[in-house]
Order: C-alpha cells, then sequence, then structure tokens
C-alpha cells in the first residue's frame, strides 16, 4: 500500500516514472459550508488550470468537496494544463491528468474538458524541453471515453512562458455556460 500524506507536497524528489503516493486530506477550513454551498449552487464549476498535486489534488482532498463535485448541478469543467511540469506531471497525457483526479477524487467529476491543440513554435519547444518538459498530449478520443466531453482549440499564449490566453478560456467557458447543461452527463 502506498504511502498516505495528509495535504502534503507529493511531487519532490519523485523520479521520472515512479508511482505517486496517495493523498488524503482533511477538514481544515472553517468555511467549509460555504464553500460546499457555493459548489451547490454554481451554474459553471472550474478546476484548473495548476500544478497537478500540488494545486488541482490538494485542493481537491478537502473533506465533502470530491462528494459535493460528483452530486453538483453545474457544468464541471476541468481545464487542462498547456505543458508537463517536473516532478508533478512529466509524460502524463491529457486524459492521464483526468485519470490522477479521478484516483483521488474516487468519482468522476468533470462533464467537460478544455485541451489545447494548437501547435507551440520551435523555439517555445526547445525553452521547454531544456527543462525537461513538454505540450501534454490532447489524448482526446480517452478522454471522450471517460465521459468527458472535450472542447478542443487554441488556448495558449506563447510569450516568455506559456499561458493559457484568458480571452480564449474565457470565451469558451461564456460558451459552455449558455449551452452547458445539454451537456450534463
Amino acid at each position: 500500500m502506498p504511502p498516505h500524506l495528509h495535504g502534503g507536497n507529493t511531487g519532490g524528489g519523485r523520479e521520472r516514472g515512479q508511482p505517486n503516493p496517495e493523498i488524503r486530506g482533511s477538514s481544515v477550513s472553517t468555511d467549509q459550508q460555504e464553500t460546499l454551498d457555493a459548489i451547490e449552487r454554481a451554474d459553471l464549476i472550474t478546476v484548473g488550470p495548476g500544478s497537478l498535486y500540488t494545486s488541482l489534488i490538494t485542493n481537491l482532498l478537502v473533506e465533502g468537496i470530491p462528494a459535493a463535485l460528483a452530486q453538483a448541478n453545474g457544468l464541471r469543467v476541468f481545464i487542462c494544463n498547456l505543458m508537463t511540469q517536473a516532478n508533478e506531471s512529466l509524460g502524463l497525457t491529457a486524459s492521464q491528468h483526468i485519470e490522477r483526479i479521478y484516483e483521488h477524487t474516487r468519482a468522476p467529476i468533470f462533464d467537460c474538458s478544455l485541451i489545447n491543440t494548437a501547435p507551440f513554435s520551435q523555439e517555445t519547444l526547445d525553452r521547454y524541453a531544456a527543462e525537461g518538459a513538454s505540450p501534454i498530449i490532447p489524448d482526446i478520443e480517452r478522454i471522450e471515453a471517460m465521459g468527458v466531453h472535450c472542447i478542443a482549440g487554441d488556448f495558449a499564449s506563447e510569450e516568455s512562458v506559456v499561458r493559457h490566453a484568458p480571452s480564449r478560456v474565457t470565451g469558451a467557458l461564456l460558451a459552455l455556460g449558455r449551452t452547458g447543461a445539454a451537456l450534463r452527463s
């Protein structure tokens, strides 16, 4: 059985290819009920982008959050990272990011995912490769087979650092908000 960390950073020092330890959370917030109520009332819920283990999964470990997301009436959207990250997601595809989240939430919590499919410039690829990072592979068919509807497109902005293009992500989320009820699984 893997070690259990309570809300700790699981990425540091992990060798590529080694399994990540299982993480479990505990109740730490006095405002927890407000968060659960907000999830229940939300029309659109987004998770991501962010470091898979140290940002996304740790926030999903707070007691009650996974169940609230699994039972939420609002459209639940995963915004996938653009690039892999050392000690977090090296070698993981977009679907594997979702799988890792589901391993910790113990339930499917996404209806849709925003996945970047636009290519990056060779300069950007070289710069990230020097750090051991690469674009996350958009394995859309595998995501769809998980019951998660993919919204594929150009969601990246290439500057000195690759980031999500706010206007394109916002546009996609607003469109989902208008038509999302039909996508709710």
